[in-house]
């Protein structure tokens, strides 16, 4: 199978087949998928996928600025856990109050878009019922409220195929509706909320989450149908947004008791003329931003802000304002042409172009001056945010480099999410668990004196089945516990036991739950 069984020359590497010159016979089709070379199998579809136990884990972001909540898309590939008919389980959701809350996800074993808009719910699910959790399906949910007709205004696709779908005793969104959802409301992957606190989490594995914000998308955008009739992912060749989002690019805590409570402010086109139009860190810290390289051959950055910048109060380095980590000249300020206590500009020549910025409020050695940030000119282009898709986001969860990693956008929009209670190993898949397991750490005897040295937790997972780990007999409340949470979900194996005491009891004297059901002896 030289050149990876391709008809022709080698092309590169896509997504999709009509990216593929020449035709593939079935024998080489075979024989490239158990070879791993059937080019839009590995690394283009959807290998990553985090796993959600039901219970206690999710990710959550809350958006600097408001979306369009109009219209938007979701898109994402899900295997859903164990089926429970009485349950309700979020994929995505957003919260402001008992009566603005999104639900978007799987209620008694149908698939539902809920909206509570001022008091009353907006529902749309599907008429069929979903009880198959052991295959991935691509799930894609578009909300578009400028649609005349009603039954255009929230869409459900499964595989590609729109979905007939029933209101539930309810009513389809009113033209306009806006939704909680891409709002500056927290937003939920893996859960939602009623009350404020997170709740209806999801059991199940999602893959490849897509958001786009402003557009409503169809299905082709993210999947085709093979030659064999199946529907598969392929890469997302659209446009997230209009432009870059700098404002999430600022870290730190806002001083919102003068300056501007949101880090857009900056970025919104419009200078503004107050301190109140910028904003600054609270007093004796930072705000900062990072560009990596987007401007590493940048010879000019001008800033604005309202400020005490002046020089006067200072000698030495003026520490409130930084450039690629080095604090001004006391009087670098003034002198490249900003003033003091009002709305002015500096503009400062660069000599290995922009990669960060840091002001403060009597920040480092200084006892007092300022700077609120009201924007920035990299040469002679004013940094503003997208006007349209500035909340989109792509999460393929293929960073394994820590927990806080599962939740980084890769759409190249910095809007990552929090990650709550989901670790590297245990809830990240590729087909297998992602990373080794340190198994021992699973295991709680109800008392650690009856684990000795020889005897102790590691032994039961050392690879011997003639090594274990032991607790004393003849107490009838003496346990091993192994919980292992969410990190051998939808995997098989055996458990090895062995039993006895010296006094001819042996397995009979044993009680062993799995799940917490008691296994009989003929189990």
């Amino acid at each position: 199978m030289s050149n990876g069984g391709y008809k022709g020359a080698t092309p590169p590497r896509e997504t999709s087949p009509e990216h593929y010159p020449g035709v593939w016979g079935l024998p080489e089709q075979y024989q490239a998928q158990a070879d791993g070379n059937w080019p839009f199998q590995k690394d283009d579809c959807a290998p990553k996928s985090l796993s959600f136990n039901g219970s206690n884990n999710y990710l959550s972001r809350t958006p600097s600025s408001v979306g369009n909540r109009k219209t938007w898309t979701i898109s994402c590939w899900v295997k859903r856990g164990g089926l429970n008919a009485s349950s309700s389980y979020a994929i995505f959701g957003a919260y402001k109050d008992g009566n603005k809350r999104d639900f978007i996800g799987f209620e008694d074993n149908q698939v539902r878009m809920q909206f509570r808009i001022a008091g009353n719910f907006k529902i749309v699910e599907t008429v069929a019922k979903l009880r198959d959790p052991s295959a991935w399906a691509h799930y894609q949910f578009v909300w578009n409220t400028t649609a005349p007709l009603e039954t255009d205004r929230a869409v459900i696709y499964i595989n590609g195929q729109r979905q007939q779908v029933t209101t539930a005793g309810h009513s389809y969104p009113a033209l306009n509706d806006s939704s909680r959802i891409n709002n500056n409301d927290i937003q939920y992957i893996g859960a939602t909320s009623t009350s404020g606190a997170p709740t209806f989490h999801y059991d199940g594995g999602i893959a490849e989450l897509f958001f786009i914000d402003g557009q409503a998308l169809p299905p082709t955008d993210f999947g085709f149908v093979d030659g064999q009739g199946i529907w598969q992912p392929k890469r997302f060749t659209g446009d997230y947004s209009s432009g870059p989002v700098y404002s999430n690019l600022v870290e730190g805590v806002l001083d919102t008791q003068y300056g501007n409570a949101s880090k857009g402010a900056p970025f919104d086109s419009n200078i503004g003329t107050n301190y109140s139009d910028g904003i600054r860190p609270l007093s004796g810290q930072y705000l900062s931003m990072n560009f990596g390289t987007r401007f590493a051959n940048a010879s000019t950055v001008k800033i604005y802000g309202y400020s005490s910048l002046d020089g006067a109060s200072y000698s030495g380095a003026n520490e409130n304002l930084k450039i690629n980590g080095t604090a001004i000249g006391a009087s670098d300020w003034t002198d490249n042409g900003g003033g003091t206590g009002s709305t002015t500009s500096a503009t400062f020549t660069l000599s290995s172009g922009l990669q960060t910025l840091e002001w403060g409020y009597a920040s480092g050695s200084q006892s007092t001056g300022y700077l609120y940030l009201q924007g920035i000119e990299v040469d002679g282009v004013l940094l503003t945010d997208a006007s349209v898709g500035a909340n989109s986001f792509k999460l393929d969860f293929s960073d394994l480099s820590s927990d806080a990693a599962l939740g980084k956008d890769s759409s190249g929009l910095d809007n990552s999410w929090s990650v709550n209670n989901l670790h590297v190993g245990s809830t990240a898949f590729n087909n297998t668990i992602a990373a080794a397991q340190t198994w021992s750490d699973y295991l709680t005897p109800s008392s650690s004196s009856w684990l000795d040295s020889t005897r102790a937790n590691i032994h039961a997972f050392d690879s011997s089945l003639n090594s274990f780990a032991y607790v004393g007999t003849n107490v009838s409340t003496n346990y091993i516990d192994f919980n292992f949470g969410a990190g051998i979900s939808n995997h098989g194996g055996f458990i090895w036991l062995r039993g006895g005491n010296g006094n001819g009891l042996g397995m009979t004297s044993m009680t062993v739950a799995i799940n917490g059901t008691t296994v009989t002896s003929t189990d």
